[in-house]
């Protein structure tokens, strides 16, 4: 499972350069792959962008704050 969370909610979701939905975003783990490139914007504030690495369970998890911006 990928799992990415952002504080405040709603933030545009993008995996591997693909926009996947806004958070709170829930979806099935890419199949063969041990990281992935996970961006998240949201008007008025910093967009916040990095790569996730698998957790021992095989899961990716991005629980993010981001900043107002400027």
């Amino acid at each position: 499972m990928a799992s990415i969370v952002s504080d405040p909610k709603g933030a545009t979701v993008e995996i591997e350069g693909e926009v996947l939905g806004k958070t709170p975003l829930i979806l099935p783990a890419p199949k063969g792959r041990t990281s992935l490139h996970v961006r998240l914007v949201m008007p008025g504030r910093v967009p916040w962008q990095g790569v996730v690495e698998a957790n021992e369970g095989g899961h990716f998890v991005v629980n993010q704050t981001l900043e107002p911006g400027r």
